[in-house]
């Protein structure tokens, strides 16, 4: 479930030293988005015909800015533009729509647009034309600067919107964090985390040290050493059993509203596939808690859209599982409070990919449990955030509590559909293989044959 990239970068670099970067976003972005094949995933729509081109300025709000690559085989740096228009689109940009146009396959698009060369232009719905980028530009990182300062813009204009729904329908919708409190003591995580680093590394070992000054941290409220949250990462991947790894996630869990930012990334890549038992809540409580590190939120919404894309989150909200109630109960709440937490954050985040995922899955959860507050909440903030119809009926049909039940039936009935409403406008996308459809899309819309006019009505024409 854990993000490859932030894994690996982990490992390349020290973690005091570690920030996340533009392109570390694009890149956990990437891993959100489901692979179900090519076109509309990637999000770059070829244009391939005049047509293609208008229809696509056309369907775009204003707010929107297009981002188009014309390109060149065996161009220089073509290779690098491709792939930086490819990780944007991927990772969706508020504010962005994305095309491509092949100057050598699509001559009658370029003489229209006046190119010749390959660049990326940067383009309003109205056709002006706000800036060129050559494909060196590109590569040093120019578009996707620009991108984030356009996603940062309009997520604060979103916010604004956003909260006047709240006030349009009361508690539907929520903007604070929660947090998931530990209900047993710190003595007793204390103790069954000694026994457990005594019985794997030793007692007089480095990893005892390390559990023992982590221990202390929590009872002090200290910020610990990024290496001791290292060391702890490492144990928890370590363990061999779920019953070895409880008291290293119950540490964890309680670190996650300490420890710096870079530390709350190890902590939450840290547990791999947990079952449904106490491993599983606890790694939920500590993704959850991780919210509360400023300088991640954005970053770890890759990581949940992950989470609930994996086939334990299923069987998490399924009817028969299996599992002890009280330890799914409690696995529940931690999943609640972790959509929550990955709601509100979605709020005010530059990078979209990670709200279909997200709103789709949170659904699956209150369909199990309708009355949870905070799932209502969830989809509250993610169905106003850019839910379509569809999305409201699902909802609808889940029945839910009041609040979300009025929001959903405005979605369902295209009342959120204005500027003044939509949080994060959304653009109309062409089909990806041009204006012209296939042979059995074509035999499909064919009108069907008419019965031969009967002879007493042929020369009833009308008209004088």
């Amino acid at each position: 479930m854990a993000s490859k990239c932030f894994r690996g970068q982990l490992k390349s670099k020290s973690l005091h030293r570690y920030r996340l970067t533009p392109s570390d976003l694009l890149t956990g972005s990437e891993q959100a988005i489901p692979e179900t094949g090519e076109g509309a995933l990637s999000g770059v729509w070829e244009v391939q015909t005049t047509e293609d081109a208008s229809a696509l300025l056309a369907g775009c709000p204003l707010e929107m800015v297009i981002a188009c690559s014309f390109q060149r085989a065996y161009a220089p740096h073509m290779l690098a533009q491709q792939e930086v228009i490819r990780r944007l689109a991927e990772a969706q940009p508020a504010g962005m729509a994305f095309a491509s146009v092949d100057l050598q396959a699509s001559p009658a698009v370029a003489d229209w647009a006046g190119v010749r060369e390959p660049e990326v232009r940067l383009l309003q719905p109205d056709g002006s034309v706000l800036g060129r980028l050559s494909p060196q530009e590109v590569k040093a990182g120019a578009l996707v600067k620009i991108a984030l300062e356009k996603a940062k813009d309009l997520a604060k204009q979103a916010e604004q919107k956003l909260d006047a729904l709240s006030e349009r329908f009361p508690n539907a919708l929520h903007s604070k964090l929660g947090i998931c409190l530990p209900r047993d003591s710190c003595e007793k995580m204390q103790q069954n985390a000694r026994e457990v680093v005594e019985k794997m590394y030793g007692n007089d070992s480095p990893e005892a040290d390390m559990v023992e000054a982590l221990c202390q941290s929590t009872q002090k409220g200290n910020v610990p050493r990024p290496r001791l949250i290292a060391g702890l990462a490492k144990m928890i991947r370590a363990a061999e059993d779920a019953k070895s790894t409880v008291p290293f996630l119950d540490l964890a869990r309680r670190l996650a509203g300490l420890n710096p930012g870079n530390s709350a990334v190890e902590l939450s890549l840290a547990p791999r596939r947990p079952g449904l038992g106490p491993c599983l809540m606890l790694a939920l409580q500590l993704l959850a808690n991780c919210f509360h590190q400023s300088s991640l939120t954005e970053a770890l919404l890759p990581v949940v859209a992950q989470v609930v894309q994996a086939p334990a989150w299923t069987v998490l909200w399924s009817a028969a599982t299996g599992a002890n109630q009280s330890h799914l109960d409690k696995a529940r709440d931690a999943a609640a409070t972790m959509l929550l937490n990955a709601s509100v954050v979605l709020r005010e985040a530059r990078l979209r990919a990670s709200h279909g995922p997200l709103l789709e899955h949170s659904v699956v959860a209150l369909r199990r449990c309708p009355s949870d507050q905070a799932l209502n909440w969830t989809v509250g903030n993610l169905l106003a955030m850019g839910g379509g119809v569809d999305e409201a009926k699902a909802v609808l049909q889940a029945q839910p509590q009041t609040p979300l039940r009025l929001l959903a039936a405005a979605v369902f009935n295209d009342q959120l559909s204005g500027p003044d409403n939509a949080a994060f406008p959304s653009a109309w996308h062409p089909p990806s293989s041009g204006s012209t459809a296939p042979a059995h899309d074509q035999a499909e819309r064919r009108r069907p044959a008419r019965a031969p006019i009967p002879a007493r009505h042929r020369g009833r024409r009308g008209g004088g």
